[in-house]
């Protein structure tokens, strides 16, 4: 596998309580390994060569800690992050049966959503306990190379559609013992 990328960012704090970064990159693989999964008709193991691929994109994130605004025992972090990459096969690649040859280059890699952002909640007291909530968006990507928009019989190639995560969490922490406890959903 060989690769050149370029990234540039910037990750700045204007205000004691605000964290902001902003970062642009590109990969540029020669012959990008991928792993072959169970999904798209693999054993679950071992890699294929995907050939020449570009990833393109921007990530941002925001962290707002409510400690440095005011002074209180309690207190609030919010963060928040969105990731942006297009990730394509970027050369003349042909594949498929005799029958049904196809060049994929231009198509979108597997399993290579272009967007994912998410944002979370932290809520925290003076004597150990703590809660969070966190949310996820994922937006839809193909599960094979030739971006099968209509899912197969078994399953195995089609879009999937984007879909949305959440889970929450409290945790307790007992400074004497060095402990925590924590119960996520």
């Amino acid at each position: 596998e060989l690769s050149w990328n370029y990234e540039l960012g910037i990750r700045a704090t204007p205000l004691r309580w605000l964290q902001v970064e902003l970062t642009g990159f590109h990969m540029d693989f020669e012959n990008q390994v991928i792993p072959v999964s169970e999904s798209s008709g693999g054993t679950g193991s071992g890699l294929v060569n995907g050939g020449r691929t570009f990833h393109t994109g921007f990530e941002a994130g925001i962290f707002v800690n409510t400690i440095e605004i005011y002074d209180s025992r309690y207190y609030v972090e919010i963060k928040s992050g969105i990731s942006y990459v297009k990730s394509v096969f970027a050369a003349d690649r042909y594949i498929g049966s005799t029958d049904n040859i196809q060049n994929i280059n231009g198509n979108f890699t597997p399993y290579a959503p272009e967007w994912n952002i998410n944002g979370g909640v932290g809520i925290f007291s003076p004597f150990g306990l703590s809660m969070n909530i966190n949310a996820t968006y994922v937006s839809d990507q193909f599960s094979d190379e030739i971006n099968s928009t209509l899912p197969s019989a078994d399953g195995r190639t089609g879009i999937i559609p984007s879909h949305y995560m959440f889970d929450a969490g409290i945790k307790y922490r007992i400074s004497k013992i060095n402990t925590t406890f924590s119960f996520c959903v």
